[in-house]
């Protein structure tokens, strides 16, 4: 479900030349996530992600960007917002936000171990610790937009358990 917004090399290629970061190699789409349209680039030897936000709008996921180049400062690793030419992190495509980051290397685990869960939480608690200072923002995918997007998980499983009975 991750990639909800389908981008022509064309339409990338016009937003990337803002950049100047080069020629697009080429690019893909992440098959994980479920809020945002996400895609892997290679520009000149380069390894960045794309992202279409789907449901943020510009000043949401601009408060996002500037929260993780601020953790980046201290020295938590974390993907941060390459400006254009400008020195905009939010340009729009399809009518819709999206930017461009640093790329983290590694990969999804989706069997993680006792020690990933240790180190995912030390992770995060250094995050909250290291962002204690920065102003908070109201959350956008709160108790109202889990709840319907697990009503909308629990449909689909529903429609595809009907299908296989």
């Amino acid at each position: 479900m991750s990639v909800i917004t389908s981008i022509t090399e064309g339409e990338l290629t016009d937003f990337l030349s803002a950049y100047n970061l080069g020629k697009l190699q080429s690019y893909q789409g992440i098959t994980e996530g479920t809020v945002n349209t996400n895609y892997l680039l290679n520009i000149n030897h380069q390894k960045y992600i794309f992202t279409v936000f789907e449901v943020l709008n510009k000043e949401t996921a601009e408060h996002y960007l500037t929260l993780t180049e601020f953790l980046s400062k201290q020295a938590l690793s974390c993907a941060t917002p390459l400006l254009d030419n400008h020195q905009n992190s939010i340009r729009y495509i399809q009518g819709k936000p999206a930017c461009l980051v640093s790329f983290l290397p590694g990969k999804s685990n989706q069997h993680p171990s006792p020690e990933n869960c240790r180190q995912i939480g030390l992770y995060l608690a250094k995050m909250h610790i290291n962002s204690h200072s920065f102003k908070p923002l109201s959350n956008p995918m709160g108790r109202e937009w889990r709840t319907e997007h697990a009503s909308k998980i629990y449909s689909g499983i529903m429609h595809f358990l009907r299908k296989i009975n």
